[in-house]
């Protein structure tokens, strides 16, 4: 991310009035002591906390998790889904851009900054305040976090005895076996 991608997020989470955490992993950002605004942790203090590094899943586990700000990128977007999570999506190359329609008008659990960006990607500070904000207090948003929690409910019934995808594993591995006896 670019420190003009860096500031306007820094501001649009600031201008929302919600709580949040906001992971900055190190290697993905332009090394720029002057990316935040200046005087911008000491005004977010008591609602929002900067982090290099997280554990997503158990991030996205915890009950205070309103929503997911992410990039969409595949293994972010279904540990989001199987958390129950809505998502507010800002891709920025490969599958991530399909993912985050697929959230937004598939799934129907996203929203998304793709439409707001510039040719650069960049997204304004008030597009993503009113983003969080649908997001978080809005009957839109309250809609994508009960489509998220049934698409939750249906994630968890797949992968167990039975479901579907327990059911394609056990196939696979059933195929698999055919193989290697075909192959002896």
């Amino acid at each position: 991310m670019s420190t003009e991608h860096i500031r306007e997020l820094a501001w649009g989470l600031e201008a929302s009035g919600q709580a949040f955490l906001w992971v900055i992993r190190p290697d993905l950002v332009q090394r720029d002591s002057t990316a935040l605004p200046e005087g911008y942790l000491a005004r977010i203090r008591a609602r929002g906390f900067l982090v290099g590094w997280a554990p997503q899943l158990k991030v996205l586990r915890h009950p205070s998790v309103g929503g997911f700000l992410t990039h969409n990128g595949w293994n972010s977007t279904i540990e989001s889904i199987s958390m129950g999570v809505p998502m507010i999506g800002w891709p920025y190359w490969s599958e991530q851009f399909l993912n985050c329609r697929f959230s937004k008008d598939v799934w129907k659990v996203g929203l998304d900054l793709e439409s707001t960006a510039d040719e650069n990607g960049l997204v304004k500070a008030d597009e993503i305040e009113k983003a969080v904000r649908s997001l978080m207090e809005s009957a839109d948003g309250k809609e994508l976090r009960k489509n998220a929690a049934k698409l939750k409910e249906a994630a968890h019934k797949a992968v167990m005895p039975g479901g579907s995808s327990s059911r394609n594993v056990d196939m696979f591995v059933e195929h698999m076996g055919n193989l290697c006896q075909q192959n002896q």
